[in-house]
């Protein structure tokens, strides 16, 4: 699978995580295997990764519970930055 077709996945795993209203585990299983991606793509010091933790925001500590899902920091509107950053770099 090619770098498009996992970050299409990851675009649509995004979307609906958001429509179920995302627990905070779903969260951050998507957060973490994003960040993988990204990683292994472009590596941790290029500019692309820090948009995507701009977009993604403060990290919580493993055992965090009930991140709300709106609001500054809630979980749909740092999925949806982080998406911008995703669609940023499908070709």
């Amino acid at each position: 699978m090619d770098l498009n077709q996992q970050i299409e996945q990851l675009l649509a795993r995004s979307r609906y995580i958001r429509a179920i209203g995302p627990t905070t585990d779903d969260f951050m299983r998507w957060r973490d295997a994003a960040e993988e991606l990204l990683s292994d793509a472009v590596g941790d010091d290029h500019p692309v990764m820090a948009s995507y933790r701009d977009a993604i925001g403060p990290r919580e500590r493993p055992d965090s519970e009930g991140l709300q899902i709106h609001g500054q920091f809630g979980m749909a509107p740092r999925l949806i930055a982080a998406e911008d950053v995703l669609r940023g770099l499908v070709t």
